[in-house]
């Protein structure tokens, strides 16, 4: 069993050595991944008959679920947000707190914490109320850690389009949306240690459930965030839309810079293209060009940049015979279909401006049908 689970911890291990330098959450997860195995610390001495021998090490790494919960949360905020974590020493002050908490447990006596952790308690709660206090205390800060990490993947997907053009390319797969397992067991643990406090059940492995479950999950976790796939921190966030405080001549000189970055650099043409990297390209920030775009044209960068991907389409269309599919595919349409329903309704906005002249319009028309 334990060459098993030695196994199963080497997997994440040389994930993360040979995909280091390509993630944005590398430290985090390496940090998690060599925590991970002390969560089962003690139900590895209790198992394997080994608690009287290392009676030193009973109850030392109880707060590590904390502490990887916060890990899981820091991974993914460099993940999904390029602004760094404000106030980072909360964390470390949490993670702190539960080490300390657990400090008075670890001055009893090498027998009393033998025959603690060989049979857990189940009610008394006169007698046991500060050891089901720990373990709700800290199944409650990993509830609060998951529903942090569940909003901030929402917020993530709800601003995609105002950061990245090929939406696809950048989407969290949905098995990372599943955070709600760790709500769903932090929460579920909470129950377990009061119905076992209450002495509603009696079930002695209840404390060795609890620390499978926690191992199972953030193992879990640990292979999410390892999947090989594109990185795109989001550079902006919801109080920079609503930003007002630009002038119009502001914003349209933030439009014209970006304008000739992506004619200089046809990036039209650039598939995963990110608001960052046009910013860059142009030399403003990616909040000015953001609120530009929505205050000035009304229009997320996704948008925004359909606009030129789709005049590059028109001109392709009218000076080549190449297929539509092959220029769906060129400039990352997902299908001919959606290239094709786009850009009738951009030549049909251009034409009811007078932006196109009618023979072009027919000679479009006639290339949809």
């Amino acid at each position: 069993m334990l060459s098993l689970g030695f196994i199963l911890w080497l997997i994440p291990l040389v994930l993360i050595w040979v995909r280091y330098d390509n993630m944005p959450h590398a430290s985090n997860v390496l940090f998690a991944i060599l925590l991970l195995p002390f969560v089962m610390l003690d139900e590895i001495l209790r198992f394997s008959g080994l608690l009287p021998e290392f009676p030193f090490l009973i109850g030392v790494f109880q707060f590590i679920p904390v502490l990887l919960a916060a890990q899981v949360y820091l991974a993914m905020h460099n993940m999904l947000i390029e602004k760094p974590v404000h106030n980072k020493w909360v964390h470390k002050a949490i993670a702190t707190f539960f080490f300390v908490a657990q400090v008075p447990f670890l001055l009893f006596s090498d027998e009393a914490k033998v025959a603690l952790f060989s049979n857990p308690p189940m009610g008394a709660i006169a007698d046991n109320w500060p050891f089901y206090v720990y373990y709700m205390f800290i199944n409650f800060a990993i509830l609060i850690y998951a529903l942090k990490i569940d909003d901030m993947v929402k917020e993530y997907d709800f601003h995609l389009s105002d950061q990245v053009v090929d939406i696809t390319q950048y989407e969290l797969p949905e098995t990372m949306k599943l955070f709600s397992g760790l709500v769903s067991i932090s929460f579920g643990a909470i129950l377990l240690v009061i119905v076992t406090a209450l002495n509603l059940i009696q079930f002695s492995y209840w404390q060795g459930i609890i620390s499978l479950l926690h191992f199972g999950i953030f193992y879990v976790i640990i292979l999410l965030l390892l999947q090989r796939r594109r990185y795109s921190p989001c550079p902006i966030d919801a109080e920079d839309l609503s930003d007002r405080t630009y002038s119009e001549e502001e914003m349209r000189l933030t439009l014209a810079k970006a304008e000739r970055a992506i004619i200089r650099n046809k990036l039209y043409k650039a598939l995963g293209l990110r608001l960052r990297t046009l910013a860059d390209l142009a030399e403003i920030e990616p909040k000015d060009l953001a609120v530009a775009t929505r205050s000035i044209l009304n229009r997320n960068f996704r948008a925004y940049m359909y606009h030129y991907r789709l005049e590059y389409a028109k001109k392709i269309i009218l000076r080549s015979d190449i297929k539509i599919s092959a220029i769906a595919k060129r400039l990352g349409f997902t299908s001919e279909k959606v290239l094709s329903e786009m850009f009738v309704k951009y030549v049909q906005n251009m034409a009811s401006d007078d932006a196109l002249s009618q023979e072009e319009h027919d000679r479009l028309m006639h290339r949809k049908n």
